[in-house]
């Protein structure tokens, strides 16, 4: 018992002291997020926090390999490999603000690597399904990038989202698969500790890219287990209601939906008085009921489509709560106090854009 604890304790406290090595990194390279008129931190903030992330969740990963809680084999290959790859995407875009083609491009290197180890899968068998698999490795991926623009909120999901994709794998005989789970936490647990409000450093597009794609590759992987699709995918419902609903009431205004904004569900509650840390709260609550949600749909037998319905439709039940929260502002707030002075980056993406494109807060 006390190995698997020294593991998960050995990765936060990697992530928490690799944070601040790229913290120190960053300032001294003068590599930072600068505020615009989108923007609700004041100062400058190093923004290469997501290199920390990386590397104590891939070196968490070849910890649990070498002690044996992980079997190399196809899955950790397509995982360790698309993760470096990923990261590698994301850092070469916070370092040199990469075209959103050559983002793209880089997006789907890590997908084709993916691919080339894992199959034959199956899963994804078929031109169909490797299609929606594809298509739901670059959705979430950049749904997650989106909506990493607020203190703590990208960071702290991943942490709720990650145990309980943990928890459904070991329901579903997988604890292999339940330890890169709990790593990915570790390491962005670690990280959320100079995260949260007011955060001292931001993931950047190296910690939004290989969170995102992770947790959605994690996903496949627990279908491919015997999860049931909608079980698995419920479970990141949160973010991905978000951005649907961002979409639509978009659409439906007549607005350019690649252009930068400020429409996210998160973003209406920071703008009506909400604090960073009420909003990522209000958020991980969300996280806990879908993963609550996710797991009476993977314990209950059944198969009907009313029965399925009724399960996803119980995600309408936090999603309509944030959408009121979001329309109300709160007086209380609203014109006596100013932004948190470390808030929301400024030049990560904020809503739906063109695939690879980047936004503002």
């Amino acid at each position: 018992m006390m190995a698997p604890l020294l593991l998960l304790s050995g990765v936060i406290a990697a992530s928490a002291a690799a944070t601040v090595a790229m913290r120190n990194f960053s300032r001294r390279r003068a590599l930072f997020d600068h505020p615009n008129d989108r923007s609700s931190h004041a100062a400058p903030i190093p923004r290469l926090g997501g290199v920390a992330i990386a590397a104590a969740m891939v070196a968490g990963w070849a910890v649990a390999a070498g002690l044996g809680y992980v079997a190399p084999g196809r899955e950790w290959n397509a995982l360790v490999s698309g993760a470096l790859v990923m990261t590698l995407v994301g850092l070469a875009d916070d370092l040199r603000s990469l075209h959103p083609a050559s983002k793209f491009a880089g997006q789907l290197l890590a997908i084709a690597v993916v691919l080339a180890m894992l199959l034959p899968s199956p899963l994804l068998t078929g031109w169909i399904s490797a299609a929606i698999g594809i298509g739901w490795l670059l959705a979430y991926t950049n749904q997650f990038n989106f909506m990493d623009g607020s203190d703590g909120l990208a960071a702290g999901m991943s942490v709720v989202n990650a145990l309980g994709i943990a928890a459904l794998a070991v329901a579903a005989g997988r604890a292999d698969i339940a330890w890169c789970a709990l790593i990915l936490a570790a390491a962005a647990a670690g990280f959320l500790w100079h995260n949260i409000a007011p955060a001292s450093i931001f993931m950047g597009d190296t910690g939004s890219h290989v969170l995102g794609f992770t947790l959605a590759l994690l996903v496949i992987f627990l279908i491919e287990a015997g999860v049931r699709p909608l079980a698995a995918v419920v479970l990141l419902a949160p973010f991905v209601i978000d951005t649907m609903v961002t979409l639509v009431r978009r659409w439906a205004r007549g607005e350019v939906l690649w252009r930068a904004h400020r429409s996210h569900l998160y973003q209406h509650l920071l703008m009506n008085g909400w604090t960073a840390r009420q909003v990522a709260w209000i958020y991980y609550a969300w996280g806990v009921w879908s993963a609550l949600v996710a797991w009476l749909m993977t314990l209950t037998a059944y198969s009907g489509w009313a029965e399925n319905a009724a399960l996803v439709g119980a995600q309408l039940v936090p999603a309509t709560i944030v959408a009121r929260l979001a329309a109300r502002s709160l007086p209380r707030l609203d014109h006596q106090i100013q932004p948190e002075p470390v808030a929301q980056r400024s030049d990560q993406p904020s809503g739906i854009h063109a695939p690879g494109q980047r936004g503002h807060r």
